[in-house]
């Protein structure tokens, strides 16, 4: 930008010449040469250090132009270390260049340092052995600290970080080897906003030790300004570790996550212990239970509630942002007592998963067991409606009855409803489900994206949606008003499948994007693009629009003319 400003016009030249901003920002330069120009022209002002590490380790010029900045690091107002995972690293210099920079920046004073960011790619491992850092002495204005790939040994003490710091995201990165070193050193960030610990188990080995503490109770560091928590720690009881010594509001967004996404064999060497899984699961049930007393006494729940076979949540993947708040039995808000966004993720244990894998019979008592501690939390117990994703066939329909207040339910397609759902109801004999879901009015069907059949609907298929009719009704034929089909003309035989429902069910049942039940919180329902009001009132502007340029030619000629002229 300074450089573009410089030669718009000599006297724009003196302006950027003089602005020492300008010239500060992203140092140092791909040129050894505008690096030294830059540097001269913001002398004395703050500037940013961006640090390219692939350009570092292919470029000579580039690693000169890094020594020449370096001598001024006690200016900066910002670092970033950016290492690309894009291609491999050519004569290895990156680790020993960011050590000795590591070592730099915890010896030089930077009273105008904000954010440190240091991108470390797991395609080159960890950058380990960091001896004890100390941020706090050396950037004690530091806002926000991202760290990927960063091992500390030992603990750099509990004073590491700044007490000032209001955003610490920490991934495949550790500064704590204990409970009690954790506790420490968060209880020394009592401003932090966002605090993210998350680990790719592929690649990371380090990490909390999965022993409670002997010294501290639970819940005893104090976040009270935290409004994000991410605990992404590997195990399950390093997440539970994690997250049940903090003290941070009920209204923070609260993710608690892990691996679901890698081949069976990574799943198999990174699941969690089954007895570290016996000896912290009381504990973190306890706390989590504790963390949110005020919105379980006082009955506040999520309006919606999204189950897939890995996780619950109160949105789900991809929803927009546009979705409904926690209330309070009356319908008042309830965000004082509960996030807008919780993601609670139920880890693998043992060789659980891959056993399901082969037979999806074989128990799995701790899946099950842990499923069960976080859904019977009253707040997702007593929704009122249910989002059911890909894998919700996992659950038994035991385990589906405890929602007894759900008034809708919210199937990811058609072809799940028609086949594993009506499955387990047929299988249920001689109950049939009795009991499951007493107070339905309403069940919506997303018909998008992979959920539409690419081929002819053929009479296997409608004689499931025949048994799907028949289910329905035999379980809610009673209470069910509506069955919502969220865009069926992407259904190949939209017409037979329409026609057979409708049969079976009603005509005044079975409703095709009903605009007054589709909401944008709905996981089956994509929004038009625009609605046909919206797009009347956007011609009649445009037509509007147009006629004004069209009266106004003349004039906008005449004054482009004479800008050119005094140009």
């Amino acid at each position: 930008m300074a450089r573009s400003v410089s030669h718009v016009s000599r006297r724009w030249r003196a302006v950027a010449v003089s602005c020492q901003y300008l010239w500060s920002h992203a140092l140092p330069c791909g040129s050894l040469e505008w690096t030294r120009l830059c540097l001269s022209r913001c002398f004395s002002a703050p500037f940013e250090l961006a640090i390219s590490g692939l350009s570092l380790d292919e470029n000579e010029e580039y690693r000169l132009a890094y020594d020449l900045v370096l001598p001024h690091l006690a200016r900066v107002r910002g670092i970033a270390f950016q290492l690309d995972e894009e291609r491999g690293l050519k004569n290895s210099h990156v680790p020993g260049i960011l050590r000795d920079l590591l070592e730099k920046i915890s010896t030089t004073v930077m009273p105008d340092a904000k954010e440190l960011v240091i991108y470390y790619s797991d395609q080159y491992g960890t950058l380990e052995g960091i001896p004890g850092l100390h941020f706090s002495t050396a950037m004690p204005a530091l806002d926000e600290i991202f760290l990927r790939g960063i091992v500390c040994t030992p603990s750099a003490g509990p004073q590491m970080f700044p007490p000032s710091l209001r955003e610490l995201c920490l991934t495949d990165s550790n500064f704590w080897w204990s409970v009690d070193e954790m506790i420490d050193t968060l209880r020394c960030v009592p401003m932090l906003e966002t605090l993210e610990h998350t680990t790719n188990p592929i690649t990371f080995t380090h990490g909390l030790a999965p022993v409670p503490s002997q010294v501290h109770p639970l819940r005893c560091v104090n976040l009270e300004k935290l409004e994000l928590l991410t605990c992404s720690c590997g195990s399950f009881a390093r997440n539970m570790l994690f997250f049940s010594y903090l003290s941070f509001p009920p209204a923070a967004t609260l993710r608690i996550e892990y691996p679901h996404s890698h081949p069976l064999w990574i799943l198999d060497a990174h699941s969690s212990s089954p007895t570290e899984v016996e000896d912290i699961q009381p504990l973190g049930e306890s706390a989590i239970r504790e963390h949110f007393a005020g919105a379980i006494s006082q009955g506040a729940l999520f309006p919606d509630v999204f189950l897939d076979g890995a996780s619950v949540s109160s949105r789900g993947p991809g929803a927009p942002d546009a979705y409904r708040w926690p209330v309070l039995p009356f319908g008042t808000s309830a965000r004082h007592l509960l996030p807008p966004f919780i993601k609670l993720d139920v880890p693998e244990v043992g060789n659980e998963f891959r056993s399901h894998q082969a037979d999806s019979q074989a128990p799995r008592p701790f899946h099950e067991r842990l499923f069960e501690s976080w859904v019977s939390l009253p707040f997702f117990a007593n929704t009122s409606t249910l989002h059911l994703r890909s894998g919700f066939d996992n659950f038994s329909l035991a385990f589906l009855r405890r929602f007894t207040l759900v008034r809708e339910v919210h199937f990811a397609s058609l072809y799940m409803l028609g086949s594993p759902f009506t499955i387990m109801v047929l299988d249920d004999q001689p109950n049939f489900a009795e009991g499951l879901f007493p107070m339905l009015t309403t069940i919506h069907v997303g018909c998008t994206g992979d959920n539409a059949r690419q081929t002819e609907t053929s009479k296997d298929d409608l004689t499931r949606f025949e048994r799907l009719a028949d289910v329905i009704l035999l379980l809610w034929g009673s209470t069910l008003e509506r069955l919502v089909l969220h865009e069926p003309e992407l259904l190949v035989s939209r017409v037979e499948t329409l026609a057979l429902l409708q049969r079976r069910l009603g005509v005044n049942r079975v409703i095709c994007d009903d605009s007054e039940t589709s909401t944008p919180y709905c996981s089956c329902y994509t929004a038009p693009a625009i609605c046909d009001a919206c797009r009347l009132r956007l011609m009649h502007a445009e037509e509007h629009e147009h006629g004004e340029e069209d009266s106004g030619d003349g004039s906008d000629e005449e004054d482009s003319s004479g800008d050119d002229e005094e140009d």
